[in-house]
C-alpha cells in the first residue's frame, strides 16, 4: 500500500505569489498545486525529498518521511 503526500497552496494575507507551484519529489517533477487548491499524489513508503519551484524560484529541499498508509 502506498503512502500519500498532500499539498496545499493556501493564501494567507496579501499572497504575492499568486501562481502554480511545480511539485519536484525526490528529484523528479510530481505535479502542480494552484493557489487555494490541494493535491494529493501517491508515494512509496520510505525516506522523499520535497522542493517547490515557482517560475525562477525554489524552496530549499526538506526531507520527510512516510509510512505505509500515511498521508504526510
Amino acid at each position: 500500500m502506498a503512502a500519500t503526500l498532500r499539498l496545499t497552496h493556501k493564501a494567507v494575507g496579501a499572497e504575492v505569489r499568486r501562481g502554480t507551484y511545480d511539485i519536484v519529489a525526490d528529484g523528479q517533477p510530481a505535479g502542480s498545486v494552484d493557489m487555494n487548491k490541494t493535491i494529493d499524489i501517491p508515494i512509496e513508503p520510505g525516506r522523499h525529498t520535497l522542493q517547490l519551484r515557482s517560475g525562477r524560484n525554489s524552496s530549499r529541499t526538506k526531507t520527510f518521511d512516510a509510512a505505509e498508509g500515511e498521508t504526510v
